[in-house]
């Protein structure tokens, strides 16, 4: 593959899917210094930081960014691959819904000669993408656990009912969420979980909403709401007004992502905590490693299959202070 060097030069910005445009040489630089996008939603505020940072960056860098919304359909995803492939893209940014469906579509486009860059949802091995830029979803989990579980032995209260709000059958940062949740359960010796409800709420603030209220009216005994994201553990609060708070006498809910709206539930003792990632910065990196496998540029912190994980914060009333904007 032909090198590229940046060009300085006149850059127009559009609205739009496409982040920027690069006065280029010829076809080939054309080509190659443009780069696909595939993002699961536009909807929700994470995946629209998200693709700020993608686009911020991509400008940044002197490349053309096209931005591809499956509206979490797995049949749509596939039309985008097909799409990238037909448009000539060299690299793409998928944003799988599912794992192991998603990877079947990475690896589709990976046969078309395409380098793909899994960013926040990993996919499953099969899929040999170049590498995945994602949260510490484990980490940041297994943190809030903790600290809810202090909350729940420091009332000496045991045996407790809770409802899990499952995001999207199959997508990985779900799993990844519960299974740091689950970490945490099973390294606790003085506090246990006895009965755990699942509902399928798929990262939605209104399906958040009913599921809880499905459950709350077959349990009303449940005392703790683990949501795999902030919009469903928003739709869960909705639900139960009065009812939430942040101590053992409310009911307990926690989300995942760190959104504003999450952090202004936090400030105001609805929600108990929220684990805050960085999109910003996972856009920016999906970027910068789709770049460095084009073979335009080396960035220090990004190899080939190797994950590049983003930390995470946890944030509760007590440090919510310095998430306030």
């Amino acid at each position: 593959m032909k090198k590229l060097f940046l060009i300085s030069g006149a850059f127009a910005s559009i609205i739009g899917p496409v982040a920027t445009v690069v006065a280029c040489g010829d076809e080939d630089e054309k080509d190659e210094k443009k780069i696909a996008m595939i993002l699961s939603t536009k909807n929700n505020p994470f995946f629209q930081q998200l693709a700020k940072g993608a686009e911020d960056e991509a400008k940044k860098q002197g490349y053309k960014l096209k931005v591809y919304v499956s509206n979490n359909d797995q049949a749509e995803e596939t039309k985008k691959i097909d799409l990238a492939i037909s448009e000539g893209y060299k690299t793409l940014i998928l944003n799988g819904l599912d794992a192991r469906q998603s990877a079947a579509n990475a690896k589709k486009a990976i046969d078309a000669g395409i380098k793909v860059i899994a960013v926040d949802r990993p996919l499953s091995e099969e899929a040999k993408v170049w590498t995945t830029v994602s949260s510490n979803n484990i980490g940041g989990a297994k943190k809030l656990a903790k600290k809810v579980f202090d909350l729940f032995k420091t009332a000496s209260l045991n045996n407790i009912k809770m409802l899990h709000l499952q995001g999207i059958a199959g997508e990985q940062n779900g799993i990844d969420r519960w299974n740091g949740f689950k970490q945490a359960q099973n390294e606790e010796t003085s506090f246990t979980i006895n009965q755990i409800y699942e509902q399928r709420a798929n990262y939605d603030r209104t399906e958040g909403n009913t599921k809880t209220g499905t459950a709350m009216t077959n349990d009303d005994s449940i005392k703790l709401i683990n949501a795999d994201n902030d919009e469903m553990a928003l739709g869960a609060i909705a639900s139960l007004g009065s009812k939430v708070g942040i101590t053992t006498s409310k009911i307990i809910v926690t989300g995942f992502d760190g959104t504003a709206d999450a952090i202004a539930s936090v400030n105001t003792d609805k929600m108990f905590g929220t684990v805050k990632q960085n999109p910003l910065k996972l856009g920016k990196k999906s970027i910068q490693a789709a770049i460095e496998a084009l073979g335009d540029k080396d960035f220090e912190d990004i190899q080939k299959n190797e994950k590049l994980l983003v930390e995470t914060t946890v944030i509760t009333k007590e440090n919510v202070g310095d998430f306030l904007t």
